[in-house]
């Protein structure tokens, strides 16, 4: 499967940007893969547990593309857990997060044959 673009978004609602917004709504034939979970936007206050907050960016996700068009089966949600979740993380450890990254995205290559990669300032989001 060929496809015009792969949009990367490090969380769910980040293709909410205008950027990402603009890209999808050009773009007949996109995918966009969302790595994290999400799950970090969770406060020490709320009622919601972890796995409910998922869930429901998730939904909002699905909802808020469907609006411009963009279909549940172009949105992968790639689930990797947030770097605030793993605020302690060792050298090590990030360097194993940055090569499954990496190895994602060459596999998203590979499988859909994008002409173009989008995406953010990755150093923000590791």
């Amino acid at each position: 499967m060929s496809v015009e673009s792969i949009i990367l978004c490090p969380h769910p609602d980040d293709e909410l940007h205008i950027n990402f917004m603009s890209l999808c709504k050009q773009t007949e034939n996109v995918i966009l893969a969302i790595f994290t979970t999400g799950k970090a936007g969770l406060d020490d206050n709320s009622n919601i547990s972890g796995a409910d907050l998922v869930a429901t960016r998730y939904r909002e996700t699905l909802m808020a593309m469907h609006e411009i068009g963009i279909k549940p089966e172009q949105i992968l949600f790639l689930g990797y857990s947030d770097g605030r979740e793993n605020e302690d993380m060792t050298i090590k450890f990030k360097e194993q997060r940055i090569k499954q990254f990496i190895l994602s995205i060459e596999y998203l290559d590979t499988l859909y044959n994008p002409k173009q990669i989008y995406a953010p300032l990755p150093l923000r989001y590791i």
